[in-house]
C-alpha cells in the first residue's frame, strides 16, 4: 500500500462534524493534494493533518507541522 492510499485509509476514519465537512476522497486516486479549494486545506490542517500525516513525517517535520497547524488555527 502506497503512502497516499494510507493516509487516505485514515482520513476515512475520522469523522468530524458534518458542519466542517470532509476531505473529498481523492487523495489516494493520482490527483494527491492538488485541486483542493481554500475551505479544503484549512480543514485538512486544522482536523486531519497531524493524525494522518505525523508516522510519515520525521521528528523535525513534526514541529513544524505542529507550529504550522496551530499558526493556521490562530488565523482562521
Amino acid at each position: 500500500m502506497d503512502d497516499l492510499t494510507k493516509i487516505q485509509k485514515n482520513m476515512n476514519n475520522i469523522h468530524p462534524p458534518s458542519e466542517i465537512g470532509r476531505i473529498p476522497h481523492k487523495i489516494d486516486i493520482g490527483e494527491g493534494f492538488s485541486n483542493l479549494t481554500a475551505n479544503e486545506w484549512k480543514n485538512f490542517f486544522l482536523i486531519y493533518a497531524r493524525v494522518v500525516l505525523w508516522d510519515f513525517l520525521d521528528q523535525e517535520d513534526r514541529k513544524i507541522l505542529v507550529h504550522f497547524s496551530q499558526a493556521c488555527s490562530i488565523l482562521v
